[in-house]
């Protein structure tokens, strides 16, 4: 991760000269790292949404940019009973 102060956030695969990153895995780790960020936004800021926007990506290894959002209050959850 990189320069959390503007929101910036960059999540690293190694990859091998030549070595194409193989996409169900990537996107698998890549909604994972999310989940962990949220987990970790959600100790800080219980009541703030945060969303984690793609930027772009490099392929010499696989460096995927993203910027954080603070969107705000959580909308609170109604639940309906019969």
């Amino acid at each position: 991760m990189s320069d959390l102060a503007n929101g910036s956030v960059s999540l690293y695969f190694g990859l091998h000269e030549g070595q194409k990153a193989d996409l169900e895995v990537i996107s698998k780790a890549a909604i994972e790292w999310v989940n962990s960020i949220r987990l970790a936004t959600n100790l800080i800021a219980p009541d703030v949404e945060v969303r984690v926007e793609f930027v772009n990506a490099h392929e010499s290894s696989l460096s995927i940019n993203s910027t954080l959002k603070w969107l705000g209050p959580l909308k609170a959850k109604s639940s309906t009973q019969n």
